[in-house]
Parts: C-alpha cells; structure tokens; sequence
C-alpha cells in the first residue's frame, strides 16, 4: 500500500487527478483499518463547532465512511476534474507527513503529533534558508 500511497502523491503532484485517484484508494484498501481509519480523519480540516465533534464521535466503519463521502462531493474544488483532488491533497498530505516523520527537520526538534498536524492541515514546507550569524 505504501508504493501506491507514493504513486498517488507522484500523479497528484502532475495534476493526474484520475490516476492520483486510483493509487490512493488502492493504497487505503490495502492498508490496516486502523491506519485507513487515521489517516481518512477529516477532523483537523473541519472548523470547531458541533459539527466537528458530531464527526468525531462516529466510529470508523460504513457510517462514517458515508459521512466522508458526502463531504468529498460538496467539497470538491473543481467539478471539471475526473477526480476529487482535495480529496488528494489530504491524502498526499498525510504521505508526506508520514516520510518527515522518519527523517530530521531542520527545526532541531522530535516529529511528534503537533508537526503531524501542521502538515495536514497547511501542508509541507517546499523549501528552507538559513541566514549568516
């Protein structure tokens, strides 16, 4: 699941919208429910209020599956693309977390879940600098 979760940020990244699609959902069927479960979570992207915690309280399984996929058809950006790449971008989002999490940052501290979460919910950083002493 990990090759084709890789796949789907490569196609995601070119604008392959249909092909982005069909990696990452091979790569959620393929992988455990409950790492599926984790990283499916809209929670981080939805505003604080009764709707977030009505999403949070709903088990992993059909009903909330359900309850994401009507949020993917109203959320979706661009009706004129074959696929929903929002969707994508959480998911490549989460990717990409997962790879800094196993490799040095230079902000010289422990990836722990607060990083996690600044790269899911903004994205990663595309580039660093550093200024002279």
């Amino acid at each position: 699941w990990w090759c084709d979760a890789l796949r789907g940020v490569a196609r995601h990244a070119r604008g392959d919208h249909a092909r982005a699609a069909e990696a990452f959902d091979r790569a959620l069927a393929a992988m455990p429910a409950d790492q599926r479960c984790a990283w499916t979570d809209l929670a981080l992207w939805l505003d604080l209020g009764p709707e977030r915690d009505a999403y949070r309280r709903l088990p992993c399984g059909p009903v909330r599956d359900a309850w994401e996929r009507r949020f993917w058809l109203v959320a979706q950006p661009l009706w004129m693309l074959p696929a929903n790449d929002l969707r994508h971008e959480l998911l490549a989002r989460r990717v990409m977390a997962t790879v800094h999490s196993r490799s040095a940052n230079p902000y010289s501290m422990t990836w722990g879940d607060d990083l996690t979460e600044i790269e899911v919910r903004y994205g990663w950083p595309t580039a660093w600098s550093a200024r002279p002493g």
